[in-house]
């Protein structure tokens, strides 16, 4: 630690010990000023509003002249009277604020510096209470909440805040250099209860939905969703529906949309089909499969489609209410033709179709004719070709 960190730190604590032995008191004058122990007066009764930095003690803030500042110990301006308001630690601006990582205090470029926010003309700022320096310009329309953001990919870490400016909202670092561009209608909260989401803001842009990176500022998904979407855990991974031009498709963790915004939406426009690798879409209301990759394996031209054991692994087809299988390569093994769903015993299936009854093999060829009234006749003929 240089020399300069060590003395910021020692004048620190021999301003917390001292602060922390005065109270605000209130002279005959009516104004506030700060006493010892023994009740003696050691900063003058001057002040129209008066409290001291509880958590580190080492200035107080006080109202002068309906402008707030910073003093010392020995009543020494830390922070000029220009400003409508600052931030306390026990208010709006909390410990967690800080980075006390490797026992240093927020570690600025410049060196080891407290900040505090700070209201200037109806704008938020921060400033510095070692320099009295601006360290952010009072620009803002809300109150700054800095975070501390770790890449785990780089092994790197940054504190950001999200802020507007006439309405337009942006990002910046504790430098205050723009991260995120201020130009957009809408920042939220980053989605950091994901691991995968950790370091993307989702944004809103002409009413429409994306998300940015918060270390680059980068657009990683552009603002052209209709609708917003959240991320949730899936048998594909973290993933979310996202809805273009009034059609659902679906979002990778990366932001990326690797189903297309082609399908119906909907309460669910995507159903998990019982299988790791297939989910039913639907299109103009007819229904086909995706797989894991976003690809249609299944056109969307069927009235229904469920996983089957009737043929091994294979896909059961409705289509205007007859029934036929599919691969899942996506091609049609027995065409839509029957009135019933069926099962192959072997190399043969009874199937009833135009409300008679015979049999089939896996090719879809009729082996016996549809001639029967009763099943039990057709399934009599099927044992037959087994006996052969």
């Amino acid at each position: 630690m240089n020399r300069s960190i060590i003395s910021i730190l020692f004048i620190m604590f021999i301003y917390s010990s001292s602060f922390a032995q005065l109270e605000v008191s209130e002279g005959t004058n009516g104004k506030l000023g700060f006493k010892n122990s023994e009740d003696s007066w050691v900063i003058q009764p001057q002040y129209d509003d008066a409290y001291y930095w509880n958590s580190f003690g080492f200035c107080a803030f006080v109202k002068l002249n309906g402008k707030w500042g910073a003093i010392d110990t020995l009543g020494k301006t830390v922070l000029p009277f220009e400003y409508q308001l600052i931030y306390k630690n026990n208010d709006e601006f909390s410990e967690s604020d800080y980075s006390f990582r490797k026992g240093k205090v927020l570690v600025l470029e410049t060196g080891v510096e407290m900040v505090c926010k700070v209201m200037k003309n109806n704008r938020y700022g921060l400033a510095s209470l070692a320099t009295g320096k601006v360290v952010i310009e009072s620009i803002f329309d809300n109150n700054l909440t800095f975070r501390d953001f770790y890449n785990e990919s780089t092994s790197t870490n940054f504190m950001y805040a999200i802020g507007s400016i006439n309405g337009k909202w942006g990002s910046i670092d504790i430098q205050g250099k723009t991260i995120i561009p201020f130009e957009y209608d809408k920042i939220f909260t980053p989605q950091e209860e994901y691991n995968d989401l950790i370091g993307q803001a989702k944004v809103i842009k002409n009413k429409r939905y994306g998300l940015v990176s918060l270390q680059t500022g980068k657009v990683t998904t552009a603002p052209v969703y209709d609708r917003d979407f959240s991320f949730e855990e899936t048998m594909w991974g973290m993933t979310a529906i996202a809805y273009k031009n009034k059609k659902a498709g679906m979002l990778n963790s990366k932001g990326v949309e690797f189903v297309p915004c082609k399908y119906d939406g909907g309460k669910k426009p995507f159903v998990d089909l019982d299988y790791d690798y297939f989910m039913l879409a639907r299109q103009n209301s007819k229904v086909g499969v995706i797989d894991t990759a976003g690809r249609e394996v299944v056109a969307c031209q069927y009235d229904d489609i469920k996983i089957s054991d009737a043929m091994g692994e294979v896909f059961e087809i409705k289509k205007n209410g007859k029934y036929g299988l599919c691969g899942f390569d996506g091609k049609e093994i027995i065409a839509p033709l029957y009135d019933k769903t069926f099962y192959f015993e072997g190399e043969y299936s009874l199937v009833n179709f135009k409300g008679k009854y015979g049999v089939i093999n896996k090719k879809g060829e009729t082996v016996v004719p549809f001639t029967y009234a009763k099943e039990e006749d057709a399934s009599a003929e099927m044992m037959k070709l087994y006996d052969n």
